[in-house]
């Protein structure tokens, strides 16, 4: 039990007898000993079922890394299984092969991905726009999933709990899981709009911060069903505004293009959460994630 008097005591004499040390000691060591123990007890209540995004190239697809023999793909199961009871997989990307190898996925992503409801491979020499846009090529997945929820949905008469939506290629280290909070119409969690030394522990703010100062690190996105929904408009807003925003054909930035959308559509909030992920990091050869 925290002695608060005795704690009290010492800070407003700013001065620590060796008692008060003593006792200051034994309160910290108490309360981190409990702390532990209510984690363990925790039981997170998980969404019933979420429909999870996966889009663009895949990269290393089914790659073990050396010495604990663990599969990328098994970081995205561990980390929605912990989310939801049900997660339903939209997986959606290009062929022929796996990015930046010679590895062929389509036997791949039959076998690695449980609980598919929607799986293509696109051929990008077939769109009528910049392949070499990475903002275009995602977010036209993006809304082509999309589509195939609304049917999932409209057939089964139901509606996911959470839509979550992020780059195939993204590997994510997070922590232990605990509660997601639920978000209403228009509010997300993004792995974006950190401001930094900017605006320490503030999100970026489409009404008062500048595109300059957007940064989006990893592609992530969750949100409810109907605000994912809505958001599918990204592609034909990019598409609209194709000359003003891609003047050369190499200016499309995935980590900065997303502002001018949130400027455009102001009324969606960024929390200024992620998920509990520490960070993301997009798969190479020479940089296989850690251990689960």
């Amino acid at each position: 039990m925290i002695n608060f008097d005795t704690v009290k005591a010492a800070i407003l004499s700013n001065y620590f007898t060796d008692e008060q040390l003593v006792e200051l000691h034994h309160t910290v060591k108490t309360a981190r000993d409990e702390l532990e123990w209510q984690k363990r007890q925790f039981t997170p209540v998980k969404a019933h079922r979420i429909a999870v995004v996966l889009i663009g190239y895949s990269r290393l697809l089914g790659s073990i890394r050396p010495g604990d023999g663990v599969t990328l793909h098994q970081h995205l199961h561990r980390y929605f299984s912990t989310i939801a009871e049900n997660v339903d997989y939209y997986v959606l990307s290009w062929i022929p092969v796996d990015f930046q190898s010679k590895k062929t996925v389509v036997p791949l992503f039959e076998i690695l991905f449980p609980n598919k409801l929607f799986y293509k491979l696109y051929d990008d020499q077939n769109l009528n726009f910049n392949t070499y846009n990475r903002t275009l090529k995602l977010t036209y997945l993006a809304k082509l999933a999309s589509e195939e929820i609304r049917k999932v949905e409209s057939r089964g008469r139901f509606v996911y709990d959470n839509v979550i939506e992020t780059r195939l290629d993204n590997y994510m280290k997070h922590h232990n899981f605990r509660n997601i909070a639920s978000l209403k119409e228009n509010d997300m969690v993004a792995h974006a709009g950190h401001m930094g030394p900017k605006a320490p522990g503030r999100k970026w703010d489409s009404k008062i911060d500048s595109i300059d100062d957007f940064e989006m690190p990893g592609w992530y996105f969750r949100m409810n069903s109907s605000t994912y929904s809505n958001f599918s408009n990204r592609f034909d807003f990019f598409m609209e505004n194709y000359s003003k925003l891609f003047p050369e054909e190499y200016s499309a930035n995935i980590h900065k293009d997303m502002a001018y959308y949130f400027k455009k559509y102001p009324q969606y909030t960024i929390h200024d959460s992620d998920d509990f992920i520490k960070f993301f990091v997009c798969v190479t050869m020479d940089q296989m994630p850690p251990p689960l």
